[in-house]
């Protein structure tokens, strides 16, 4: 049984790439990489602006962007943030023409999940690179709920034993007021 087998194994079985990219040409060699590599597990769209790509994104349901940098419509890492800002949960793979190291390290820090230089790209690197970042902001999700509950297991907690030291000291206030009235009698 293949990796990808047993990633179909209690999951949806397919992953919805959504690929924002001006450069038609490219976008078709990428297409072509993920398809051959990809065994029917990815569905893969493409649009040539951000515009087109936020509305998609705010529609259908993508499991990871392919993102370049320099759009029609959009320039630099602002391209970035937009897209993150109007899908946090969905993981942005950046494609980037310019090998620029700042901007780079810039996306990064910002939540891009990989940059790679268009240059660079071949099939195992760009297959790769989106199951990773798939399954980064999968753990990610999961790490926060799990988060979530042990963060409401403790208030619940805390909470409960406020309520028994409470109790407890009021049970030390009628213990001394007993010992008080035993002691005047």
């Amino acid at each position: 049984m293949t990796n990808w087998e047993i990633d179909r194994i209690g999951g949806k079985g397919i992953i919805n790439v959504l690929m924002i990219e001006d450069d038609k040409g490219f976008a078709r060699l990428i297409q072509e990489m993920i398809e051959k590599m990809g065994e029917g597990i990815f569905h893969f769209k493409h649009v040539d602006n951000l515009k087109k790509g936020l509305s998609v994104l705010s529609k259908e349901d993508i499991d990871v962007v392919l993102l370049d940098l320099l759009l029609p419509d959009s320039e630099g890492l602002f391209t970035f943030l937009k897209t993150f800002n109007a899908a946090p949960d969905v993981p942005i793979v950046v494609l980037s023409g310019l090998e620029d190291d700042e901007t780079s390290i810039l996306a990064i820090r910002e939540g891009a999940q990989d940059f790679i230089y268009k240059g660079f790209v071949n099939r195992n690197v760009l297959i790769r690179s989106i199951r990773h970042s798939v399954e980064r902001k999968r753990s990610s999700k999961v790490l926060t709920a799990a988060r979530n509950i042990l963060e409401s297991v403790v208030d619940k907690k805390n909470a409960e034993v406020e309520e028994l030291t409470m109790k407890l000291k009021d049970s030390e206030k009628k213990r001394e007021k007993l010992e008080m009235q035993l002691k005047q009698s």
